[in-house]
């Protein structure tokens, strides 16, 4: 995802990106559940990730994606 800082409304200091990574030790383990830490109790936010963006690697860059509901 990509997570909007807030300090800048264009330029590639704004958004922040992450690339997802599995190794065959977990690879049976699902993203987007709560439960992939066994103690995801503790370590896993409870709450949305605030001001949270999806977005994608354009040209080493990460683009924000468009909306499909508007």
């Amino acid at each position: 995802y990509c997570d909007e800082d807030g300090s800048a409304k264009e330029g590639p200091s704004s958004l922040l990106c992450m690339k997802p990574y599995k190794s065959e030790a977990d690879a049976h383990l699902y993203y987007g559940s709560a439960r992939i830490d066994p103690k995801w109790d503790q370590n896993c936010p409870m709450k949305p990730i605030k001001d949270a963006i999806f977005g994608t690697w354009v040209s080493g860059a990460c683009v924000a994606l468009e909306s499909a509901f508007e």
